[in-house]
């Protein structure tokens, strides 16, 4: 995986290889979650069965928060490993 950006304790990545849609994953020491990053707002993805648990809604929150704010960055990196979105 690929940092992008670390912020309040939260760092997000992509993972080189990786599938589409494009997202980046939003992670802290409790929390993960993957945000999508292919439109004009990020959104998160839904989770998997054995997922749910890494996450409530609070975090969820504070990754669309993050991501939004640099969603630029985040669609860059995307784009970098995996071409255009």
């Amino acid at each position: 995986m690929a940092e992008i950006f670390r912020d309040r304790g939260v760092i997000v990545l992509v993972q080189t290889r990786d599938h589409l849609p494009p997202h980046v994953h939003v992670e802290s020491a409790d929390y993960s979650v993957r945000v999508r990053v292919d439109e004009d707002q990020p959104s998160i993805m839904p989770y998997s069965k054995k997922d749910r648990d890494k996450s409530c809604s609070a975090f969820d929150r504070l990754a669309l928060e993050l991501v939004g704010g640099r969603l630029a960055d985040c669609q860059r990196d995307w784009e970098k490993y995996h071409g255009t979105i």
